[in-house]
């Protein structure tokens, strides 16, 4: 599948951004007809991890959550330090950012409506897991082997798309998409070993240059380096 934009090399690296990095890679790797944008934030929405068109079949905007789920007390959720992230509210909150793609994407067209089918993708649970089968309003799709066409499989089997994506459409919607939006910052050279260079760049701080024996670090993170 044509990419419409890359994934930053600030973010390769960061540790919350590998599944997204993994998905990414399968829409990329994909012979699937058509385009897709990563990260794409339409005016007046929230952040989508992955938009794309599968041309002659649907749009889709598709969330991606990393990490195992599990059932706590009969809900599918997520733990982490911050609390747990029920998949149920994930998966409708990925729904609400697909409808105002759609609401957006419908007052810059004439003569159809540019149906966003929602999905939510979890590369990090096996394949064919129980909890795909969990969320009624947004399709929920487990593992990495065929995602995209898995993904495209299932939206074109529960949802009738009167006006399918040409690439006429899939090439317009994606400019009006991407314009204005800020490049993707480069990843920055730097002059320190490569240890600390790695173990730094990790936590998302990035070295501008090595001066007497002082680190000069882009950004105030400092404080979360381990002595």
């Amino acid at each position: 599948m044509e990419m419409g934009n890359i994934f930053p090399a600030h973010r390769r690296n960061d540790r919350k951004r590998q599944a997204e990095l993994r998905v990414y890679q399968a829409y990329a790797d994909s012979p699937a007809d058509g385009l897709a944008l990563y990260s794409t934030v339409p005016p007046g929405g929230s952040e989508i991890d992955i938009i794309a068109w599968h041309v002659g079949h649907v749009r889709m905007a598709v969330g991606i959550k990393g990490g195992p789920y599990e059932q706590v007390n009969s809900v599918w959720q997520r733990v982490t330090d911050q609390g747990a992230e029920p998949l149920s509210a994930q998966a409708s909150h990925a729904f609400d950012d697909g409808m105002k793609l759609h609401r957006y994407l419908k007052q810059h067209e004439a003569g159809h409506s540019p149906y966003v089918v929602t999905a939510l993708a979890l590369p990090d649970m096996p394949p064919g897991h129980a909890i795909e089968r969990v969320c009624g309003q947004s399709i929920v799709v487990c593992g990495l082997d065929d995602l995209v066409d898995r993904i495209r499989n299932e939206a074109v089997a529960r949802h009738t798309i009167h006006f399918p994506p040409t690439w006429e459409d899939a090439r317009r919607e994606s400019r009006l998409l991407t314009l204005g939006q800020p490049e993707p910052e480069p990843e920055r050279p730097s002059a320190a070993p490569g240890g600390i260079a790695d173990l730094l760049r990790e936590r998302g701080v990035y070295i501008e240059r090595v001066e007497n024996l002082h680190l000069h670090l882009d950004g105030n993170a400092a404080a979360d380096i381990p002595a």
